[in-house]
């Protein structure tokens, strides 16, 4: 059985001081597990991005004909391992999308096993 710690099991110090989980991190690990049990993982299209993107994963996202809605700017990140999306949203590399039956799928996934209407666990931050 899975828990909060399989996948948040890394600590970093926040500004207090405090050892707390790294959320980053974790998801990092937990979505591609999750889109490569749906064995969809090898049916993204390939975008190369343009000067206009770069730093703008919102752009990316609202301007994709798969997404066309900049709140979905998340799902352009976690497909693609970027840690610090402001920086390694850059021109000139390729970038990876996943369609809409990828997206939707992935998120009723993560619903139905939290019992929820929302995705995740929340966490009480200091």
């Amino acid at each position: 059985m899975n828990t909060f710690d399989t996948y948040f099991s890394e600590r970093i110090i926040d500004n207090n001081g405090v050892s707390v989980s790294d959320i980053n991190k974790g998801i990092s690990t937990l979505i591609p597990i999750f889109i490569e049990s749906l064995d969809l993982a090898d049916e993204p299209q390939s975008i190369i991005l343009d000067e206009t993107y770069e730093g703008q994963p919102d752009l990316v996202a609202h301007d994709s004909s798969y997404f066309g809605d900049q709140d979905k700017w998340w799902v352009f990140c976690l497909s693609n391992f970027l840690n610090d999306p402001f920086k390694e949203v850059k021109s000139r590399w390729i970038y990876y999308l996943y369609d809409p039956v990828t997206y939707n799928t992935v998120t009723t996934t993560l619903t139905a096993d939290n019992k929820s209407e929302k995705i995740g666990t929340v966490v009480t931050l200091n």
